[in-house]
């Protein structure tokens, strides 16, 4: 999975250098994994801009949880993601926000290990999610964002039926590695 990362990273990168934005997320995440249960998160990002409003990236995110943990009914959690994204965003013309549309489909693994009944559950399956929110052009190269949105995972085997998925929240910084935000002598 890491490799596959690395090799679509440098691919994006590759392309995309000559004539385009190239930017760097990290990021964190409040994930309601339905019946793999709420998780915090943290993952990375790496993309480019295809057009003034249109970005791709790609997307990695792993989250997991313990409960009633050093006790015998200890219960780990994990539910990992990696999307490719492409995203929609609308400058405002007199403000330094950008709204951030996303929708992103790719791959998911969620595990689930309970100590007290020696079971464990791990399946690797296929994602999407939508997200919406907010991008602040602090400065020509940092962007704050927030996005609130839906996934979900569907799996055949360990999780056949059940519901993972739900809303999730993601608190993030984009670094802008090549061109800039916005122009020195924008109005805002």
């Amino acid at each position: 999975m890491k490799r596959i990362l690395v090799a679509l990273c440098g691919v994006f990168l590759s392309t995309s250098l000559a004539s385009a934005a190239v930017y760097l997320d990290g990021m964190a995440a409040y994930t309601d994994a339905g019946d793999a249960e709420t998780m915090i998160g943290f993952g990375a990002g790496v993309g480019f801009q295809a057009s003034d409003n249109i970005n791709i990236f790609i997307r990695g995110l792993k989250h997991s949880k313990t409960e009633d943990a050093d006790t015998a009914d200890e219960t780990e959690y994990g539910h990992d993601m990696i999307l490719g994204v492409f995203e929609y965003a609308y400058t405002f013309p007199t403000v330094p926000f950008r709204w951030i549309t996303s929708a992103g489909l790719g791959m998911s693994k969620t595990g689930v290990e309970q100590k007290s009944t020696l079971t464990e559950l791990d399946e690797t399956g296929i994602a999407f999610g939508i997200w919406t929110g907010f991008l602040w052009m602090a400065t020509q190269h940092i962007s704050p964002y927030i996005q609130a949105g839906y996934h979900h995972s569907m799996y055949v085997k360990d999780f056949e039926g059940e519901n993972i998925g739900g809303y999730q929240v993601l608190f993030g910084v984009r670094f802008t590695l090549f061109d800039r935000n916005r122009s020195i002598d924008s109005d805002y």
